[in-house]
């Protein structure tokens, strides 16, 4: 993690070409290079009462985020550092509206990502020849919030290794045995400064599974079907994105009852189980907290 005086932060298009601007790199911010990043803006409208004094709140939401970069690029080509022509090109080339731009962003002590789109062509500007290259680049984020590098998963099934046969002193020889150890119970902390859907993974392993459930501060979804031997469904609850699919076809079983249920921030308990087989149920819980700001 970097310190709170350092910085970086990468672009990575869908070609998986980067531009990288940091101290050690010849993309450098200028003070006060960074709008949008700390927090986005809100979206709160009142309307008053007919016949009273005062109101209430009509609309109270984030505001799409606007995000916008300023740097200057030096002019140099000494075998490790591209020049400031060749840089130029390069952010002419990614800055494509139609496509998403991967923003990835250490700064003060925190590693957070956001996915982008350009909203204006690059700005270029130098004031004389010999004055290094300054450029202000313009995004916004389709959704809002910036969230993790990688999600956090939580595994309701393990093998704990008791001893390796033969025995021997160092890792990686013979053959390791251990014990199955079942957990349909796990309290799951979830970090974010708000709530995050989840990817819940079940298999059956050993035998059917019957009516498989996941159950999560007082909500659940339970699915009325049946997993074979070797089948694997998931449960994507994650906004825009929910669905239920088995062997990755898209399956529409689930109780009236069930609720597509969001994570909150802090911890919650979360249950996976099913009416019969759950023995050979192994399920993995997935999510990638959100943050509001950097």
């Amino acid at each position: 993690m970097t310190r709170d005086c350092d910085y970086k932060i990468t672009l990575t298009d869908n070609r998986g070409r980067v531009l990288t601007v940091s101290p050690d790199s010849p993309c450098r911010l200028i003070e006060g290079g960074l709008e949008g990043f700390a927090c986005a803006g809100f979206d709160v409208r009142l309307r008053a009462y007919a016949s009273s004094a005062g109101g209430y709140a009509e609309t109270r939401r984030f505001a799409e985020r606007e995000l916008a970069m300023t740097f200057t690029v030096e002019d140099r080509e000494d075998g490790e550092n591209e020049d400031a022509e060749t840089i130029r090109r390069l952010i002419v080339s990614m800055m494509d509206p139609a496509e998403d731009l991967i923003l990835d962003a250490e700064l003060w002590g925190e590693r957070r990502q956001i996915t982008v789109i350009p909203v204006d062509g690059p700005q270029f500007r130098r004031p004389h020849f010999h004055h290094p290259l300054e450029v202000t680049l313009n995004f916004c984020a389709p959704e809002v919030f910036f969230r993790e590098p990688e999600p956090t998963g939580v595994q309701f099934r393990d093998g704990v290794p008791l001893f390796a046969c033969p025995l021997n002193l160092w890792a990686g020889a013979g053959t390791v045995s251990g014990l199955l150890r079942v957990r349909n119970e796990a309290e799951i902390q979830n970090p974010g400064d708000g709530p995050c859907g989840v990817v819940v993974t079940f298999r059956a392993e050993g035998g059917a599974v019957v009516h498989p459930s996941v159950t999560a501060g007082g909500k659940y979804i339970r699915c009325p079907l049946t997993l074979a031997d070797g089948d694997e469904m998931e449960i994507d609850t994650r906004p825009r994105r929910k669905t239920i699919t088995v062997n990755g076809e898209r399956v529409f079983l689930f109780d009236r009852d069930s609720t597509f249920f969001q994570l909150p921030p802090g911890m919650t308990p979360v249950t996976v189980g099913a009416d019969e087989g759950e023995d050979y149920l192994k399920a993995r819980i997935a999510f990638t907290p959100i943050y509001y700001g950097m």
